[in-house]
């Protein structure tokens, strides 16, 4: 058993959209809530949520209701992404043919030397290791 990931934003995505495959994401929440492990996010992927949030006219109480769950989980940290981090991450972004907000994942995964819990294909070409929420269950 894996004991601790960085969380790919999309894993919350999946959540708060209520997604295919939002059952599996929402029992991580669930294991992580009881401490069978440990992730970590970044602050980059609550300003992605947050964002989507907005264009998917999520009202503000959802996504505020939906943050006091994620940062009331003890076994979940939040990684800040310096701004002296960003001219590496965009480097990354075209060494490793990935987007930049994938770009981030990886560069904070390996900077912590964790895996990703992902459901994001991309990473498969990368060297990190990749972690499927249903590996968790």
């Amino acid at each position: 058993m894996v004991q601790k990931v960085l969380l790919d934003t999309n894993i919350l995505l999946e959540i708060l959209l209520q997604q295919e495959r939002f059952k599996e994401c929402f029992h991580v929440l669930e294991r992580l809530s009881t401490g069978k492990f440990s992730a970590v996010v970044t602050n980059v992927a609550f300003l992605s949520l947050v964002i989507v949030a907005h264009r998917k006219k999520i009202s503000s109480e959802k996504i505020e209701y939906f943050f006091s769950i994620i940062f009331g989980i003890p076994s979940l940290t939040i990684e800040v992404v310096d701004s002296s981090e960003l001219s590496e991450i965009f480097r990354l972004s075209h060494e490793i043919s990935l987007d930049v907000e994938d770009s981030i994942q990886y560069f904070v995964a390996k900077k912590l030397g964790l895996p990703l819990m992902t459901l994001d294909k991309d990473f498969t070409k990368t060297d990190l290791q990749i972690i499927d929420p249903k590996d968790i269950l």
